[in-house]
């Protein structure tokens, strides 16, 4: 039950920031509510929130409504690049600073958490990233497992946040790290695609792929075949958000998850607290080697 007031949340979001007739969005959201009683309690939070997307597109026909939210984050956080590498550089672990600073890009959500009116400014970020505590912190078992990986995947979250997964990134591949960053092959909320990782930066040395999925978190069974191939081959991987870690927290593979605990339910999942971030390695972690 207490995925309700989140789902109801996420609707209103979504509705305020489509141009669109009100008596639309007052049909979208009408439609919303009276499909709650569908809503399947033993499904992720991800999946039982994926319909709220459908059924706005469908009755608006706006197929990305976070567009000009995303274009922003981006742009926003691009500001900040030169302040987040400097502040990696004057670190005294690099790999474990440029994890706070990907993970802090979760906790700030900046599509979704602020308006286009607002104007994040980097030193606003720094502060923020200081101030940022480990609920759960697998650094150790981290950096021995990287250790060993020639492969990793790195599967993105939001749009704005890939600016700080970048810095993470370019840590991982001064190791001599071969990295494949994953985005959404449709737009879903403020999730980051191919355009995104334009605004970002990214360049040729980095491959980036798509998932073949546009669905809330991922869905294995809805990734296209190249990349299921990708998924499987990876010695290991990265999953960005509470999204990710809905979707995957019961896969057994190589898989480590970074994000901010943003409600209860994880919470009490992880053995953690509301609003602490986590480096977390998951319960069901295997080698894709099998050992």
């Amino acid at each position: 039950m207490d995925c309700i007031p989140c789902i109801l949340k996420q609707a209103v979001n979504l509705l305020s920031v489509c141009d669109s007739d009100k008596e639309i969005k007052k049909r979208a959201f009408s439609k919303i509510i009276k499909d709650l009683d569908k809503v399947d309690f033993s499904l992720s939070p991800a999946k039982n929130s994926d319909y709220i997307y459908k059924i706005v597109s469908e009755y608006t026909g706006i197929k990305d409504p976070f567009y000009d939210q995303k274009k922003l984050s981006n742009k926003q956080a691009m500001e900040a690049f030169p302040d987040l590498k400097k502040m990696v550089e004057d670190s005294d672990d690099k790999l474990l600073s440029s994890i706070k600073i990907a993970i802090a890009g979760n906790a700030i959500d900046l599509g979704i958490n602020f308006s286009l009116k607002h104007k994040l400014k980097p030193e606003e970020i720094l502060k923020e990233i200081e101030g940022l505590e480990f609920g759960i912190n697998d650094y150790d078992s981290f950096k021995n497992e990287l250790s060993r990986s020639k492969k990793v995947l790195y599967m993105a979250d939001n749009a704005g946040e890939i600016v700080f997964d970048r810095v993470l990134i370019e840590e991982i591949t001064k190791l001599g790290k071969e990295v494949i960053l994953a985005v959404k092959s449709g737009p879903i909320i403020n999730d980051a695609n191919i355009e995104d990782t334009i605004d970002a930066g990214f360049g040729k040395d980095i491959e980036i792929v798509e998932t073949g999925c546009s669905k809330i978190g991922m869905d294995l069974d809805c990734f296209s075949e190249v990349f299921k191939k990708i998924f499987k081959d990876s010695d290991l991987i990265i999953c960005k958000g509470q999204a990710h870690f809905e979707s995957f927290d019961n896969y057994h593979g190589p898989i480590f998850f970074l994000l901010k605990c943003k409600c209860s339910v994880i919470a009490e999942e992880l053995k953690t607290e509301v609003s602490k971030i986590a480096l977390y390695k998951s319960e069901n972690f295997r080698h894709n080697d099998g050992k």
